[in-house]
């Protein structure tokens, strides 16, 4: 078990019960998402784990983290660490995702990777860009929940562009039943978030033109 403890404004009794809900946000509008922490929910999840808050207003708020116990024998840093090895892309991905440090973290990914970025923060703006330009996207990279327009939709949006449109999936909290309807319509494959850089050269790789990888 892990604790986060603050000693900040806390938080209200009705907004406590809330605070794992994704979109949900104390903010004005434009200054947060309110996916942060439902991202976290979401990763302890699928690590078998468990996360619990108490907060009292003006004096603060304590998360506490729990995951289980490995019975195995531990990796060494030097034998768990993925490294994305010589393999170059050379594709054009379109990638959506609506939270900026997120976005900004993959695109870099990406281009280190040699692939070429075009990044949007909604659904609508990307699916627009796409049928200006989907002769050029190779992959499109799509955050499995979205703001505005719904990730179901815009798959479907791009779909009627391109029916042959390739498009990975990611998500950073459990939504099986979503992906595997969106599997169904088309979507090529779903990635976990967060992931290295081995693994979104894996998944982007397979989905490039064999010309794209070297």
């Amino acid at each position: 078990m892990v604790s986060v403890r603050d000693t900040g404004g806390g938080i209200e009794p009705d907004a406590l019960e809330r605070v794992f809900e994704p979109f949900f946000t104390t903010k004005i509008a434009g200054a947060g998402t309110g996916l942060g922490l439902a991202a976290v929910y979401g990763t302890l999840k699928n690590h078998r784990g468990a996360v619990s808050v108490s907060s009292e207003v003006g004096k603060g708020s304590v998360f506490s983290l729990y995951l289980p116990v490995s019975r195995g024998v531990a990796r060494t840093a030097r034998a768990s660490r993925e490294e994305p090895a010589s393999l170059r892309l050379h594709g054009h991905v379109l990638l959506i995702e609506d939270e900026a440090a997120v976005r900004d973290s993959t695109a870099q990914m990406l281009q280190s990777l040699g692939c070429t970025v075009v990044a949007f923060g909604d659904g609508q703006s990307a699916v627009e860009h796409f049928s200006e330009e989907h002769l050029e996207i190779d992959v499109v990279l799509l955050d499995l929940v979205m703001p505005g327009l719904p990730s179901t939709e815009t798959l479907a949006a791009l779909k009627r562009i391109d029916p042959n449109v390739h498009v990975l999936l990611a998500s950073g909290y459990s939504q099986e039943g979503q992906a595997e309807a969106m599997l169904a319509m088309g979507a090529k494959g779903f990635m976990r978030k967060p992931f290295s850089m081995a693994t979104l050269a894996g998944h982007i790789g397979p989905l490039l033109p064999a010309a794209a990888v070297s």
